[in-house]
């Protein structure tokens, strides 16, 4: 997918997900690509799969996440041997608190700019995070979730972090 614009959708804007019966879904590709003022779930979802890349997308304006690379829902989880890639990534004003949370899905729920969750079916492994802006989150910038799973093999490197309401990490 690349050199498009979502504005204004509903649950993940894209979002890439392995089943529970199959090989990993695989090289998904997201370039240049604008995404905005979606109102449910993340701009840019990843759960399980296989060599997945993100690059050059701006996310802006998203009720809950911008990003999400999160282990809870079914499915073979992510491949051990090949990373996720993101890249040139900027996101801006994306996040909320528990209170605006309850108002569009579960009340309590604390949505960060951008989520790691290592929650219940399987580790979250195998990401690298490069050159990534986050600006103005309106509640935490990145938030690692998580006690039943592990996370490990997670890079994160020229990550800027620009304003936030609770915490930058």
């Amino acid at each position: 997918v690349e050199r498009c614009n979502f504005r204004a959708n509903g649950d993940d804007n894209l979002a890439v997900w392995t089943n529970d019966y199959d090989f990993y879904t695989r090289d998904f590709e997201f370039s240049h690509t604008t995404i905005e003022l979606g109102w449910r779930a993340s701009g840019l979802a990843i759960v399980g799969g296989r060599r997945h890349k993100a690059h050059h997308i701006h996310i802006r304006d998203m009720f809950e996440n911008g990003i999400r690379v999160v282990t809870d829902f079914t499915g073979i989880g992510f491949d051990y041997m090949n990373y996720m890639e993101f890249d040139h990534i900027l996101i801006e004003n994306c996040g909320a608190n528990g209170e605006l949370a309850a108002l569009n899905t579960r009340e309590g729920y604390n949505y960060a700019a951008l989520e790691m969750a290592a929650r219940a079916l399987y580790d979250n492994h195998h990401v690298k995070m490069n050159d990534v802006i986050i600006r103005n989150s309106t509640w935490a910038a990145i938030s690692f979730l998580g006690r039943e799973r592990k996370f490990h093999d997670i890079e994160f490197s020229n990550i800027i972090i620009d304003g936030w309401k609770t915490w930058g990490i």
